[in-house]
């Protein structure tokens, strides 16, 4: 129910209803543990188990309160560790959320994080750690008593049995383990504790790939430092992919033809660890791409993306030489999945926070769109969704476009109506979709007038329900800099677009962007701005070296 459309009241007593329901079910299960606890009833249940999707699961759950109080949430897994380990997963995730929980509880500005680390010993270190209202000595000697909070103004702010960490003690020298606190008033707490965790016994009863369920998202940042080819001639299909990725360091060249594609990938074959080719390009198509870049490089996986899902199409893309198809609109769990399928993992799994941008975009509005289908296709992102209506919107405008003057079966109208379905169904536009599909299968006037009132009808109530765009701020508004401080933003964005790092050139270009340019740094900046976001690295890096040398 939280993830269909409602009004902002309906969903915030949704969010009572689920938060109230959670701290009964916390409370309870406290008692219940402790009464186990002191009746000698409780008992760990050691099994095989993966660390990351234990962490994950806690992740998962605590995430949406740090982000709502505006906090950092940073975990970090020592490469070293094994994933798979033999413990018991439960208790250790009891503990986990019991902590980290109280850290966002306690913490008003800044972060919270766990550090997992392994000590010489081999004993495993989980370091909760925050940089909230700290604890006094007096208060850390009666941290883990039962019924009892640092003291009572703890107690009557903040709430809570007292329980939590007189359980999680009890439950970690169950494991054999231990636990201490390091914390001074105002700077934050650290609560560490310690597991004599052993590898798992023999071959683990799964396989990374069976059990990505939860938080696909933060699992592809196992796959940082990678580098993709996609090649895709329509300019919304790549800025979705980005987007979907843009919470990572994998690398992304864009090719916007098959021809280009290959030129890319014989600059160098052993460059990248996945191509992502449509099949509907010009100039080359992606089967015939697919077979030149074979030629070049037998094992380099790849994945053909098409909004055709006839067999025909999938036996087609194999005979040349693909390993895969995803259907667009993609699919985001079957895109990720894919991804850690034919990718090797390359860092230890980071989690990110989902920050999905704010946008003014009144869903309501577009009672035309299946936008609840639309949004899952990238990841619950209003503020993308509304940049792909608009750009929508701006593409078919045309005066060409609207009246759709289609020479019937020639290449040129396949291309056109294959592109139209995809996108049309990626903004949730599903009848204008159907239509395309039934033309592209069927070409006659009938069908062609059938597209023609659906895709009329589209553009004519995107054009009144898409909100005015902001006006940009005020230029009094905006920070003054000197000439050697905006030489030196630009410099780093340069470097930044040269080493492809996604949030490095994002807060560079904010940075920018609330500074007071002169005309020409303006002009500069809009032309970069507009081919950051389109994703032309290399046209943005040839703009500034222009500037910077001048």
């Amino acid at each position: 129910l939280q993830h269909t459309t409602m009004s902002t009241k309906e969903k915030h007593y949704l969010d009572v209803i689920s938060y109230s329901g959670n701290a009964l079910l916390t409370i309870i299960n406290d008692i219940l543990d402790f009464s186990k606890i002191e009746a000698g009833k409780l008992h760990i249940e050691m099994e095989d188990f993966d660390l990351y999707q234990t962490i994950d699961s806690v992740a998962t759950l605590l995430r949406i309160g740090s982000q709502e109080k505006g906090l950092g949430f940073h975990i970090d897994i020592a490469p070293e560790i094994d994933q798979y380990l033999y413990g018991d997963p439960l208790r250790i995730n009891q503990v986990l959320t019991n902590l980290l929980g109280n850290a966002i509880k306690f913490t008003h500005q800044g972060d919270v994080g766990l550090k997992v680390t392994q000590l010489p010993t081999g004993v495993l270190s989980f370091d909760v750690w925050d940089t909230g209202i700290g604890l006094t000595q007096e208060q850390i000697k009666k941290l883990f008593t039962s019924f009892t909070q640092a003291d009572d103004t703890t107690t009557r702010e903040y709430g809570g049995t007292g329980l939590g960490l007189a359980i999680s003690k009890q439950l970690i020298e169950l494991m054999k383990g231990t636990i201490r606190v390091e914390s001074q008033p105002g700077s934050g707490s650290h609560f560490i504790f310690e597991l004599p965790l052993k590898s798992a016994s023999g071959k683990p009863r799964f396989t990374p790939q069976s059990h990505i369920k939860k938080d696909l998202r933060n699992r592809v940042t196992t796959l940082n430092g990678s580098r993709i080819l996609l090649a895709d001639d329509y300019e919304m299909n790549i800025e979705m992919v980005h987007a979907l990725l843009e919470h990572t360091d994998i690398l992304i060249d864009d090719a916007d033809c098959g021809e280009r594609a290959i030129e890319l990938f014989r600059q160098n074959p052993d460059a990248y660890d996945l191509v992502l080719m449509d099949i509907q390009m010009p100039v080359i198509n992606g089967y015939d791409a697919a077979a030149e870049i074979r030629k070049h490089n037998r094992s380099v996986p790849i994945i053909a993306l098409t909004a055709n899902i006839q067999k025909e199409i999938r036996l087609k893309a194999s005979e040349f030489g693909m390993n895969r198809c995803l259907v667009k609109p993609i699919n985001v769990d079957e895109f990720y999945s894919a991804l850690l399928e034919f990718i090797p993992s390359k860092q230890p799994m980071q989690f990110v926070v989902n920050t999905n941008g704010e946008s003014n975009l009144d869903l309501d509005k577009f009672h035309f769109l299946d936008t609840r289908q639309a949004l899952s296709h990238i990841n619950g992102n209003k503020r993308l969704y509304e940049k792909l209506l608009r750009d929508f919107l701006d593409t078919y405008s045309t005066k060409e476009h609207r009246s759709l003057k289609l020479s019937a079966q020639s290449d040129e109208t396949l291309r056109f109506l294959h592109t139209l379905k995809s996108s049309s169904a990626a903004i949730g536009a599903l009848q204008v979709s159907e239509a395309a599909h039934r033309l592209e299968e069927t070409f006659n006037e009938e069908n062609r007038q059938l597209l023609l009132t659906h895709f009329t009808d589209l553009l004519n109530q995107l054009q009144l329900s898409l909100p005015a765009s902001e006006e940009k701020k005020s230029i009094y508004s905006k920070t003054e800099r000197t000439p050697k401080e905006l030489e030196r933003l630009f410099d780093e964005l340069y470097k930044a677009l040269k080493k492809q790092a996604p949030q490095e050139i994002k807060s560079l270009l904010f940075q920018l962007n609330q500074s007071h340019l002169n005309k020409r740094e303006q002009e500069i900046f809009d032309q970069l701005d507009k081919l950051i976001r389109r994703y032309k690295f290399k046209d943005a890096i040839i703009v500034i070296q222009e500037y910077l040398d001048a």
